[in-house]
């Protein structure tokens, strides 16, 4: 595989329940989606990172930014590939991960899939460029 970037889409992890420690997460419920910036698997790019607070904010979704210790995703992986891939985590913030109860608000996952279709839709060849160059702008 040798992807030009990445965008991973996970659950996760809400801080706003008991006992909750600031380090492991930021994130609440009904906040909007989020996004790491930084988490122990992964460096986000951050020209994907900017483009990403663009697009929320071009659309007015509130974006929450996390970093959590402990965590892995796919992005990590992504990110190993086709000789350093820019990557970025976006989550949908929710209760309980890998449990069968796990519950998240209706209207953070709805953001994510407007924000989702926007990325998707204004990643053109040059912003992809863009944001895997390396030289300065």
């Amino acid at each position: 595989m040798k992807p030009d970037l990445g965008l991973a889409l996970e659950a996760g992890i809400t801080g706003d329940v008991f006992p909750g420690k600031p380090e492991e997460t930021q994130a609440k419920l009904g906040a909007g989606p989020g996004i790491f910036v930084y988490n122990s698997s992964e460096l986000p790019n951050r020209r994907l990172v900017q483009f990403v607070k663009a697009s929320a904010e071009k659309l007015r979704i509130p974006l929450q930014l996390d970093l959590v210790q402990g965590y892995g995703d796919d992005s990590a992986e992504i990110q190993k590939s086709n000789g350093g891939t820019p990557t970025v985590c976006l989550v949908v913030p929710v209760r309980y991960t890998h449990a069968h109860n796990g519950i998240m608000n209706r209207q953070d996952f709805d953001q994510m899939v407007e924000l989702m279709v926007e990325l998707v839709r204004s990643l053109d060849g040059a912003t992809v460029a863009r944001i895997r160059s390396f030289a300065d702008q």
